[in-house]
């Protein structure tokens, strides 16, 4: 689904109409649109009963439309006209040569009736461009059409009546949508809390204008659904063999963290990837090879149950062998595993460095003799050491994925948590291209930044991702599917959505979000993967 703000998609209807795509023709389309999303959610149900909210923009317009539509495919509706509106005279009379009938809500009694009898509600009240708070006249009528509409199944059209779609700010008085189809474009706002909560189900509608403009194929932002991730996960042939899906070598953990580099092998085989070698220290390795056979093992040097520094030839050496490196899970922030972690990333600072993973001074980047770098996933504490080397984004030529949360990406960046999730999206938007990296900012509702600029955000809020070694996870299928030769943006993107599907789906599999465990999420990939590869 694409992401574009209220304000330029505006400009894009503009441009759209003055080439010649009139704003009539978008609105026959986008109501159309409406009407198809309703018959195929609820063609089940027993009673074809639907009452529209009309406002007087061009939602309300749509929302006539879609009733016109619905009539013609055997509904009965009602048109509710909610505000002094100005809609088209061509799209009244549509709806009353169809045998619609559009009441005004000053007549209660007709209103409270239709509502009843309905059992679908079209909230086409109040546009893209609201910001809170409501007149005080038209709060006063949400107020009674929202206990009206109490227990009836609510389609916000484009947006909730009542949500700010730039800030994701909420009046008192919106409608909760069961769900919501968002016309052309979603609006960022509706991934932001607390209007996420008030959309429901997010879908998008393809009316044109991008088309119409030649940037139908444009890079937009995204919002991540099942069709485009599908379009991205490579496909695989009965005839491979496990080198045709690459090779990952994760390396963490530590004497308090022994599962988390497990979580993260485990996931990357769920990825799909052909190999994964595990590098643990010494201490740990018995409990870690017992809980995962599958992982090839490279054993690490250790310092009381860390990672020592004396383990980084041994990484060094294994790195050109694999085709992704992720580092981090349990790692541990001990001294001794930081000079690790700094000589696996500048190792001889970099300038006779061939192959691998390093940090290059200035005179060394691009040097013709260089060969090609291995990629990396940096996650949990590996976030945390990377965090002390100072101007460490322009040091590297390296091609990283960082996948902080928002505590780590504070310490990254040295901003406030608060301001972080305060601006999400821009945030990970500005440091992606900043450090000319990929970044996931995870938590509800992960945000993926490219170095281009791009953002594509994960429409999952799920409290049964908030365990320890949720992240562990993730980083082991962004890893895997890197290996398998899915780019590092692309990879992030496939890694947030099955990650965050899979949460949900164990939720929903008798765990309760409560409940969720990491062996639940893990069980749940397979299914996830079923889902988007036979879309």
């Amino acid at each position: 689904m694409k992401l574009i703000h209220p304000a330029k998609l505006k400009e894009y209807e503009v441009q759209a109409n003055t080439a010649s795509f009139t704003y009539d023709e978008m609105m026959h389309i986008a109501g159309k649109a409406l009407a198809d999303v309703v018959i195929n959610r609820f063609e089940l149900l027993d009673s074809k009963k639907i009452s529209g909210l009309i406002g007087g923009g061009k939602n309300g317009t749509d929302t006539l439309i879609a009733l016109t539509h619905l009539r013609s495919e055997g509904w009965q509706t009602w048109a509710i006209k909610i505000t002094p509106s100005n809609l088209p005279n061509w799209a009244i009379n549509d709806y009353k040569k169809a045998g619609g009938e559009l009441i005004d809500i000053q007549d209660q009694a007709r209103c409270s009736q239709v509502i009843k009898e309905s059992m679908i509600i079209l909230d086409g009240i109040i546009g893209t461009g609201f910001v809170p708070p409501m007149r005080e006249d038209l709060a006063a009528k949400m107020k009674v059409l929202r206990k009206w509409c109490t227990g009836k199944d609510i389609v916000a059209v484009d947006c909730p009546s009542g949500v700010d779609c730039e800030s994701g700010l909420v009046d008192e008085h919106t409608l909760k949508a069961e769900i919501c189809v968002c016309m052309e474009a979603v609006k960022p706002g509706l991934l932001k809390f607390p209007a996420f909560n008030y959309a429901g189900e997010i879908c998008q509608v393809d009316i044109g204008i991008l088309k119409k403009l030649h940037m139908d194929g444009h890079k937009e932002d995204n919002v991540l659904d099942d069709r485009l991730i599908t379009s991205i996960l490579p496909g695989r042939k009965n005839d491979s063999h496990k080198g045709s899906f690459g090779s990952v070598l994760i390396c963490g953990g530590s004497v308090n963290f022994p599962g988390a580099p497990v979580f993260a092998a485990k996931a990357a085989y769920k990825s799909g990837v052909g190999l994964v070698k595990s590098a643990v220290p010494e201490r740990i390795y018995e409990i870690c090879a017992n809980q995962h056979p599958e992982s090839t093992w490279v054993i690490l040097n250790d310092e009381n149950g860390v990672i020592s520094e004396s383990a980084a030839k041994l990484i060094q050496n294994e790195i050109p062998k694999v085709n992704c490196l992720a580092i981090g899970p349990g790692l541990g922030t001990e001294e001794t595993t930081f000079r690790f972690f700094k000589e696996i990333l500048l190792p001889g600072n970099g300038i006779e460095k061939k192959h691998g993973i390093g940090f290059l001074p200035e005179q060394a980047m691009n040097k013709p003799e260089m060969g090609p770098v291995t990629p990396m996933v940096i996650d949990a504490d590996g976030l945390k050491l990377l965090s002390r080397i100072p101007n460490w984004e322009k040091l590297t030529s390296q091609k990283l994925v960082l996948t902080p949360h928002p505590g780590e990406m504070s310490e990254i960046t040295g901003l406030s948590i608060d301001e972080i999730q305060s601006n999400r999206m821009e945030i990970c938007k500005e440091y992606a291209k900043k450090w000319n990296q990929v970044v996931v900012l995870k938590g509800a509702l992960t945000v993926i930044g490219s170095p281009e600029g791009r953002i594509a955000v994960c429409p999952i809020a799920s409290s049964a991702l908030a365990k320890a070694g949720s992240g562990d996870i993730l980083t082991g299928l962004i890893a895997g599917l890197i290996a398998q030769g899915v780019g590092l943006f692309d990879a992030a993107v496939v890694g947030a959505w099955v990650h965050a599907s899979a949460g949900v789906l164990a939720a929903r599999l008798g765990s309760r979000e409560r409940c969720v465990g990491i062996s639940e999420i893990l069980s749940s990939l397979p299914e996830i993967f079923s889902r988007i590869e036979t879309k």
